[in-house]
């Protein structure tokens, strides 16, 4: 499939004209399935579930691996969510070697030692076999969840038929330098306008790990979390769906969370994002095009197989295709400039590039309604600061995440050792 991948750029650094044509397919691609969403959010109505007469006794389980820094912050917001009904929280330390499970113990938190260190997915795992409520709500310790989350969030278990998971609206938490701006405009889109849509049609492949609550019964039914999978919060909600369990989307509050502040943490957390997400994508495959899993399987599951397949090769054969237009630029100079001949024009060429950039334009034009629904559910405006940053996730981001998708394709073709 690598090699495959590696031929295909090759072909269209030396063919120009076939680069054309694939930049127009994929445009298309792109410009009509951004409009799909529109339609499905224009048309299906909002779910607006009441709250339930009896709430429901939820476990908050906080997984901790040396979260110091971030710690006491996270929980002082834990345990400042409003909620009527009983709730617990338990913090589940997983060998952590600073002061972790002092500060929460000081905090008033059950803290529950797990030794052994085998990652997030362990640690929820065993948080989820202490817990005793109906609810099991995950939160990470670098994420500060607002007073209003919980109350925002339980309801919509009762908004459809056996609902296992409920997700929520993820935003950057006080961004500081452009990169975490460009990530805070991200998560808007994504986490907002985009999950809200897909929720409506049960389409969500994603339970968020920052915060997300499932029902414990369900959850206990799939066999918790897969700790041998690089982005467990993906395989959960798969999982969810194969097992024919609804998950909701509560965008009614925003929980923020801290992001990478460089490139390399950056990197580091999109490969292990990206290359989940392709072996997730390869694990659950039968759910293409499948009908059996309704919209999730004939809508949901192959956009998101297709968004990916496409986001590593067009913006990767954008680059190259530009390289080739310099290099070709600068060799028709050089030789205008030696033999005093004017280039020849090719018009179909022309033709073609202003084809790929109409449905480019239609997409970027589509995206920035995305973002500004987003920040309507949240009631958050555009500033000033936020122009640069958006121009930059417009020209520059989709190429570094077709970068970081083509690395992680690297990885896990050559199946090298993964780092948490």
């Amino acid at each position: 499939m690598l090699l495959a991948f590696a031929l295909g750029l090759y072909y269209f650094w030396l063919n120009p004209l076939a680069t054309m044509w694939v930049l127009v397919f994929l445009s298309a691609i792109f410009f009509f399935g951004f409009s799909f969403y529109a339609i499905i959010a224009a048309t299906v109505p909002d779910k607006n579930p009441p709250a339930p007469k009896k709430w429901p006794s939820l476990s908050i389980i906080v997984p901790c691996y040396n979260s110091g820094r971030t710690l006491e912050k996270c929980l002082t917001h834990i345990k400042g969510m409003r909620y009527a009904g009983k709730k617990e929280i338990i913090l589940i330390d997983d060998s952590s070697s600073d002061s972790s499970a002092k500060i929460a113990a000081r905090m008033g938190v059950r803290v529950v030692t797990k030794k052994g260190g085998r990652g997030k997915a362990s640690a929820l795992n065993y948080g989820i076999k202490l817990a005793k409520n109906e609810i099991v709500v995950a939160i990470d310790s670098d994420t500060y969840p607002p007073k209003d989350a919980l109350e925002k969030m339980v309801p919509y278990f009762y908004a459809g038929p056996k609902v296992g998971a409920v997700t929520v609206f993820v935003t950057a938490f006080e961004p500081k330098n452009l990169l975490q701006r460009m990530q805070q405009l991200e998560y808007y889109s994504a986490f907002g306008f985009v999950a809200k849509t897909m929720g409506k049609i049960n389409g969500l492949l994603v339970t968020p790990g920052p915060m997300s609550a499932y029902k414990r019964s369900a959850l206990n039914e799939i066999g918790g979390f897969d700790e041998k999978n690089m982005t467990e919060d993906m395989e959960i909600g798969l999982n969810l769906h194969k097992h024919g369990y609804a998950i909701e989307c509560c965008t009614e509050t925003h929980v923020p969370t801290e992001v990478p502040d460089t490139l390399s943490k950056l990197h580091r957390q999109r490969i292990r994002w990206y290359r989940g997400t392709i072996y997730n994508l390869k694990l659950y495959f039968h759910m293409f095009l499948n009908r059996d899993y309704s919209d999730f399987g004939v809508f949901s599951y192959p956009t998101t197989t297709i968004y990916v397949a496409t986001t590593m090769v067009m913006w990767t054969v954008i680059a190259f295709n530009l390289l080739s237009g310099v290099l070709n630029a600068a060799q028709i100079t050089a030789a205008w400039l030696a033999i005093g001949e004017l280039p020849v024009l090719h018009p179909e060429s022309v033709l073609l590039v202003n084809s790929a950039s109409v449905f480019l334009v239609a997409s970027v034009l589509v995206w920035w309604h995305f973002l500004f629904q987003s920040l309507k559910l949240i009631n958050v405006k555009l500033r000033l600061e936020h122009l640069v940053p958006a121009g930059l996730i417009i020209l520059f981001y989709p190429t570094l995440n077709s970068f970081f998708y083509f690395d992680s394709l690297l990885r896990e073709a050559t199946q090298s050792e993964f780092e948490w």
